[in-house]
């Protein structure tokens, strides 16, 4: 089975970050996918359109001038720091991005329409203060959510 690798990983420093998307830059880079070892299942996102329970971050994230402790990740490739949230599967998927902010404060270094049927989901903290990191990763999940074969990888 072929399979197309995507890495990207989201450091969360606990440091003041407030950045505009026209100010987001795109760069390509290769490297070593490493998956998580010793990390906390998320089992609730290893389905279609699915979001998970309240999760730790482990650490003060500070996004836009708020602190956040807490998140949800959802299996098309997002998290939320709104841990109120409960979006409609309809507005979990890449097409209702620019419309809704049911979900916002929102990291979305992936978002599609993907699944994590059959694939597998977690999360780990690592790092010392002040420089703590949070990796989420999805494991073979499938790029679209009727793809027979699971596609990619992500954290």
């Amino acid at each position: 089975m072929k399979k197309t690798l995507l890495s990207i990983t989201a450091s969360l420093f606990s440091l003041l970050s407030i950045a505009q998307m026209s100010n987001y830059v795109f760069s390509a880079s290769s490297g070593t996918f490493t998956d998580i070892t010793g990390g906390t299942n998320i089992s609730s996102i290893q389905v279609d359109d699915g979001t998970s329970s309240i999760l730790a971050i482990g650490f003060t994230f500070n996004y836009r001038g708020v602190d956040y402790t807490k998140f949800k990740a959802n299996s098309n490739g997002w998290i939320t720091f709104d841990t109120l949230a409960t979006p409609a599967g309809f507005d979990q998927r890449a097409n209702n991005l620019s419309g809704n902010t049911s979900h916002r404060p929102i990291l979305a270094p992936l978002w599609d329409d993907i699944s994590g049927v059959n694939g597998t989901a977690s999360y780990i903290t690592t790092g010392t203060s002040p420089n703590r990191v949070l990796t989420v990763e999805g494991k073979n999940y499938k790029w679209n959510w009727l793809a027979t074969p699971a596609s990619i990888s992500f954290q």
